[in-house]
């Protein structure tokens, strides 16, 4: 009857013990495991991760020493400068799926197994061979004597390929260092590797090389080549490919004809102006104020060079004598399926300003300015900086010198002018009866910009013109010149708003030329008011701004 008992009680005890040991392993690493001695059994995944992604943090900047017996020499070089990279994760992975085979009895036999055994599992270790090789070329410079591969040259008395020495070298077996990394620190163990020289065979003899001559040969005596666009060629001549041709050693050992990037680059580029176009977004019109499009969009198309460069693979390989010029296409931000998509259906806001007697470098100014901000596409709630998408203004640009205000100065800056552009925006905003958010007056009153008081001043970084759109669909803004007036048009959805401009009215008007104007501006739904708001306008006499005597050239 004892006897009974014991087995029953020892039963029920291994019972519990298998029971506890499979509730205390659910989801987590079997108790017992460690990695390179860290204990990680009975945790999760991501914790166990953690905590050896902590300790790898350290062992990467641990150092090890690389000996060479002849010559005697050592280099030491932390585990990170050889290239050993570490995998916490996938480790964590293996160490996870120990006990949890599809078989229960096979899994929980593995549990029983890594509680009592405690294995000390090792690191997932892999070295990055470009690491290791540019720390192999950097250091072991002194020790190494590489093989020299046959290559080409031109001779131009000979007016032929020749070929060039070649020879073995020794080097240092990187392969050796890198097995030797892996299995070292992967149990965390750092002894000193010893390096070992091996014989480095040329990829390419003159044999190998006698081949890639004839082909080249070949290349040269069917020239000219042409490259052609539509009805255009452009031939290449002897000579040229000369310049153009070059010779590659390739790892499978052999000597590759290639093209030279740096030489048929500009070639391309140069016949750029030929084949490049500018995209045209749609020209739009409104008919009961309903948008049409006048002119459909013109996709912008310009050489492929990466594309284009590898067309020529097909002298090589086919022996043809025309190769194709590859282009890739932009598609022109307005057109009628971008509008559909965005549901931009109506005119919302129209400004108009004249710059009529601006001198010549005024007018580029302002025609660039107006082009930078055509076809921006503001989405609902998204603010508006006219300085943000104008950019820079420089002659880089294109922007001519012209007259600013600063400095109580009438001085002669690039983009002189971009004022008429930022006051016309400014009009269509408010027309359009959006949220402006930010508006400066000019210093004094512009001729230009008449009537005064319905002006904005710009000069990046601040001050700014900002506006919000207030709308409940996408705005799309063209703006462009016709003859001497300045148009900016707001297309985007009609939700029922009315805009009512009052003004610009002057209070006060004194003889020097100074002014006080109002604007304001009222937004309607239906018949309710739904906001309103005045800009007011303080302009000094224009005699307090002289013109600057040494203007900018």
């Amino acid at each position: 009857m004892k006897i009974i008992i014991i087995v029953i009680s020892m039963l029920i005890a291994v019972s519990v013990f298998l029971f506890g040991l499979e509730l205390a392993n659910y989801n987590k690493i079997a108790w017992g495991i460690k990695i390179i001695g860290i204990k990680i059994g009975g945790l999760g995944q991501n914790q166990a991760e953690i905590i050896l992604n902590q300790q790898l943090s350290q062992l990467k900047t641990k150092n090890i020493n690389l000996v060479s017996e002849q010559p005697e020499k050592n280099w030491t070089a932390s585990l990170e400068e050889l290239g050993v990279e570490f995998n916490a994760k996938e480790t964590v992975q293996n160490a996870y799926k120990i006990g949890r085979s599809e078989n229960i009895f096979t899994g929980l036999f593995q549990q029983i197994a890594v509680f009592f055994q405690q294995p000390n599992l090792p690191l997932i270790v892999t070295v990055n061979p470009t690491i290791l090789n540019n720390f192999a070329d950097k250091n072991f410079i002194d020790i190494e004597n590489k093989a020299i591969s046959a290559t080409l040259i031109y001779n131009n008395k000979k007016d032929d390929f020749e070929i060039t020495p070649f020879a073995d070298g020794k080097i240092i077996d990187r392969d050796k260092i890198k097995k030797e990394l892996i299995s070292q620190v992967s149990n965390l163990t750092l002894s000193p590797i010893r390096l070992q020289i091996i014989e480095d065979k040329p990829k390419v003899n003159a044999q190998e090389a006698e081949i890639t001559r004839g082909k080249a040969l070949n290349i040269l005596n069917n020239a000219p080549y042409f490259l052609v666009y539509q009805d255009k060629k452009w031939p290449i001549e002897k000579q040229t490919l000369l310049d153009w041709i070059g010779f590659k050693v390739q790892d499978i050992g052999n000597l590759q004809i290639i093209f030279k990037k740096e030489e048929l680059e500009p070639f391309l580029i140069n016949l750029a102006p030929a084949v490049n176009k500018t995209a045209v977004n749609a020209k739009l019109s409104v008919e009961n104020k309903k948008i049409i499009i006048l002119q459909p969009a013109a996709d912008a198309q310009e050489i492929d060079i990466d594309n284009t460069l590898l067309q020529f693979n097909q002298i090589i390989e086919q022996k043809q004598k025309e190769i194709s010029i590859i282009l890739e296409y932009t598609p022109a931000l307005i057109r009628e399926e971008t509008l559909a998509q965005l549901g931009i259906v109506d005119q919302i806001g129209v400004g108009i300003s004249n710059f009529k007697g601006s001198p010549a470098s005024r007018i580029t100014n302002i025609k660039i300015g107006l082009a930078k901000l055509n076809g921006v596409i503001l989405k609902p709630q998204e603010e508006f900086s006219f300085n943000d998408l104008l950019g820079e203004v420089s002659a880089k640009q294109g922007y001519k010198t012209g007259y600013v205000i600063k400095d109580k100065k009438l001085v002669l800056e690039y983009g002189g002018g971009i004022c008429q552009v930022s006051t016309t925006m400014f009009r269509s905003a408010v027309n359009s009866g959006l949220e402006i958010t930010e508006r400066n007056p000019h210093a004094f009153p512009v001729s230009y910009y008449n009537p005064q008081g319905f002006d904005a001043t710009v000069y990046p970084p601040h001050p700014d013109l900002r506006f919000i759109n207030n709308t409940p669909g996408n705005i799309l803004i063209q703006g462009y010149a016709s003859g001497t007036v300045a148009v900016f048009e707001f297309y985007g959805q009609d939700d029922g708003r009315r805009t009512e401009i009052k003004g610009p009215i002057i209070y006060q008007s004194n003889p020097d030329g100074s002014l006080k104007t109002v604007l304001t501006q009222s937004v309607f739904q239906g018949d309710e008011l739904i906001s309103e708001k005045k800009f007011y306008s303080n302009y000094k006499s224009p005699s307090l701004y002289p013109i600057e005597q040494n203007p900018l050239e």
